[in-house]
């Protein structure tokens, strides 16, 4: 890895936002962290790690770095904006909704590496996509967050139980004031994303759907200069 980063694993959702991380760390060049590729949602995110953590041998807590898209919840993150989240709240725990906070160290190094590229924001782990403006505003209320995504506090858990520290950064990659396509029901349980009904959401749908895809193209292509940037110095 870079010698300024301590990062010993990058975690990041499989598709298009891992395609965008493995770009970036090749422009960064060097010896790079493990990248880890997560299913969707928090339960699957749980086992994953929890099969990854099992797997490895470290002679060191693992540092991770879980990256990613998320939704803004906020006025303050519109797309293509970073997010550094230093704290979350966690709706999909068995055992009731809690407040987390990620590794102060880890999270001071992205906020010290990145500075004015990105702002700290209070994360909301949701086990649902959350496709509604309305939703948005509501979830915004209720929990103080500014963005929120699907894997963020059951990381925390799963690495924590396993001594490992984490820290995450997100690009939001759709805004608070535009409903998007409902994709729930092209999620699958074991966190992938199926592709006839995914076609189907966006087919029914296409003007939420180009909204969808727009702002997600751009948040990766964020998400991929913030990487290089990150681990090289380079953004390009």
């Amino acid at each position: 890895m870079s010698p300024d980063a301590p990062i010993d694993a990058v975690l990041v959702p499989q598709g298009m936002e891992a395609r965008a991380v493995r770009r970036g760390l090749r422009r960064a060049g060097a010896p790079q962290p493990t990248l880890v590729a997560l299913p969707m949602g928090p339960s699957a995110t749980a086992a994953c790690l929890g099969q990854w953590l099992q797997q490895r041998a470290f002679w060191h807590p693992p540092r991770c770095l879980l990256l990613g898209l998320a939704g803004s919840l906020s006025d303050r993150y519109r797309v293509g904006d970073l997010a550094v989240c230093a704290t979350g709240y966690c709706r999909c725990d068995p055992d009731g909704e809690r407040q987390a906070s990620y590794d102060r160290a880890l999270t001071a190094w992205l906020q010290q590496r990145l500075g004015a590229r990105a702002g700290v924001a209070r994360a909301l782990t949701h086990d649902r996509l959350v496709a509604s403006a309305a939703r948005k505003r509501e979830l915004a209320r209720a929990y103080c967050s500014d963005v929120v995504e699907m894997e963020g506090c059951a990381a925390l858990q799963a690495l924590g139980a396993g001594g490992a520290r984490l820290a995450m950064l997100r690009t939001i990659g759709d805004g608070c004031d535009h409903d998007l396509p409902d994709l729930s029901p092209a999620l699958g349980a074991d966190g992938s994303l199926r592709s006839l009904p995914l076609a189907g959401c966006l087919l029914c749908q296409p003007i939420r759907a180009g909204r969808l895809v727009r702002g997600s193209l751009r948040g990766v292509r964020v998400l991929e200069r913030a990487v290089a940037y990150l681990f090289s110095g380079a953004a390009g």
